[in-house]
C-alpha cells in the first residue's frame, strides 16, 4: 500500500489494514458477491467467493494507489470480477450435471414434455450466449440476466455506449441465427 491511503486506514501493519478492510467492506464485498450469486450459488458459495476477494485484497495491498480510485471501488471490482467468475463456473457447473435421472417425479397435471423441452431450450440458449465469446456473452448476460442499461454495461467494461449497443445487436442477430441452425 506504500503509504497511498494511509489516511483512510488507521492500521500499521498490513494485517491491520487487512483486519480493517474486512471490518469495515466486509458487507458490501458480501452484497456485491450475493447479488451476482443469489440465484445459482448456495451460501456456501457466497462465502467462498467473499473469501477469494479479501485473500485477492489482502495479496494486492501494496498496488492499491488513489490512481485506481478509492478503496471502495477498488474493493467493488474486485468483488465483481471475482462474483462473475463464480456465476460462470457455477451456471457451468449446473448446465453439465442435470441428468435425467435428477429429474423431480412430475404430478400428473405437469405437463413434462414441455418442461423438458423448455429445459433443453434454456441449456441450448445457455450454450450459445457462451459461444459467443468474451465481451459480447458478457454483454447479453449483463443486459438480459441482470437488467442493466447500455451505459452501465459500458461503464463495467470499459468499452463506449455505442458499442456496446453495437456488439449486443450483432450478438443477438448471431444468436438468433445459432437457435435457428
Amino acid at each position: 500500500m506504500a503509504g497511498a491511503y494511509r489516511s483512510e486506514l488507521s492500521g500499521g501493519s498490513p494485517e491491520e489494514v487487512y483486519r480493517e478492510l474486512i471490518s469495515t467492506y466486509g458487507g458490501y464485498v458480501y452484497a456485491v458477491v450475493m447479488n451476482r450469486l443469489n440465484r445459482v450459488g448456495t451460501r456456501e458459495d457466497v462465502e467462498d467467493c467473499v473469501s477469494a476477494v479479501f485473500v485477492e485484497l489482502y495479496t494486492s495491498l501494496e498496488d492499491m494507489t488513489p490512481e485506481k480510485g478509492s478503496i471502495k471501488s477498488y474493493i467493488g471490482r474486485i468483488a465483481d470480477r471475482r462474483a462473475v467468475d463464480a456465476f460462470r463456473r457455477l451456471t457451468y457447473r449446473q448446465s453439465n450435471t442435470a441428468s435425467d435421472d435428477e429429474l423431480p417425479e412430475a404430478p400428473s397435471e405437469f405437463d413434462t414434455e414441455a418442461e423438458t423441452e423448455k429445459r433443453m431450450m434454456k441449456k441450448r440458449l445457455w450454450e450459445a450466449v457462451q459461444s459467443l465469446g468474451s465481451p459480447d456473452s458478457d454483454i447479453i448476460i449483463m443486459q438480459y440476466y441482470y437488467n442493466m442499461r447500455p451505459h452501465d454495461i459500458a461503464k463495467r467494461l470499459g468499452l463506449t455506449t455505442g458499442a456496446v449497443r453495437k456488439r449486443s445487436e450483432r450478438a443477438r442477430k448471431k444468436l438468433s441465427e445459432i437457435m435457428k441452425g
